[in-house]
């Protein structure tokens, strides 16, 4: 799936269930972009699009902060002991 040297190879974001369940929510808020004829990048940067109470209600459902699954980094506790 991914190139030998892509880091997400090694990121627990990235990895089994926490993929699936993260993917889950890009799928989501990529059919709010399309409802806005934006794509997920544009959508996430926002400034042009004009977003209701609602649609802001409805990525904050689906993307609150924190919501990813998975620690960001693999463990690197045997790295400089």
């Amino acid at each position: 799936m991914f190139a030998e040297d892509d880091y997400r190879r090694h990121s627990p974001r990235f990895q089994g269930e926490n993929f699936a369940k993260n993917l889950a929510l890009v799928e989501q808020i990529k059919q709010i972009a399309a409802e806005k004829q934006v794509t997920p990048s544009q959508l996430a940067s926002a400034a042009a699009i004009d977003l209701t109470a609602e649609d802001l209600r409805r990525i904050e459902s689906i993307a609150p902060q924190g919501v990813a699954v998975g620690d960001r980094y693999p463990d690197m506790s045997s790295v400089n002991r």
